[in-house]
């Protein structure tokens, strides 16, 4: 089972990163002393331990706390920024509700698309698994506004307003 001192007794942790001190093999040596684990496709580092593989901020959420939420968020939004001031407990919504906005988003802004047959912007926010509809606009920014302020109100400290 992982716990908290295994991951004190494997790594040091130095400014978001988890450094290697012990290897359970002495053919892995070249391996100490240097940052553990691999990025991921997907932009997260990852880090075996036992055969098993774990995300580095997971980690670091464990050395630092002493346990496993059920999600660990990046306040900030970048995968790699593992140092502990940017990691925090969540459930899956609330870091749902951290996301940046998508790379398919056309308005540009979180929770706002453009309906061509109203020729109008929409604008809806997820509020415990459910779209909450906010309202038409014909102003994109009294759109934003909008949904900002409902972010806010309904998401509090995991209000991702970009």
């Amino acid at each position: 089972m992982l716990t908290q001192e295994l991951v004190k007794e494997l790594f040091d942790y130095v400014d978001g990163k988890l450094i290697r001190i012990k290897v359970s093999h002495k053919n892995l040596n070249m391996f100490l002393g240097k940052e553990a684990g691999h990025v991921s496709k997907f932009g997260y580092r990852l880090i075996k331990i036992n055969g098993k593989t774990y995300r580095a901020h997971r980690l670091v959420f464990l050395y630092h706390k002493g346990y496993m939420p059920e999600e660990v968020d990046h306040i900030n939004g970048s995968k790699s920024d593992n140092r502990i001031e940017n990691l925090r407990s969540a459930n899956r919504q609330e870091n749902q509700w951290n996301r940046k906005t998508g790379s398919n988003n056309t308005s540009g802004i979180k929770g706002i698309a453009w309906s061509t047959r109203d020729r109008q912007w929409i604008a809806k926010i997820g509020i415990v698994g459910k779209r909450i509809y906010l309202g038409r606009f014909d102003d994109l920014e009294v759109a934003a506004q909008i949904v900002r302020i409902a972010r806010i109100q309904h998401h509090g400290e995991f209000a991702n307003t970009g």
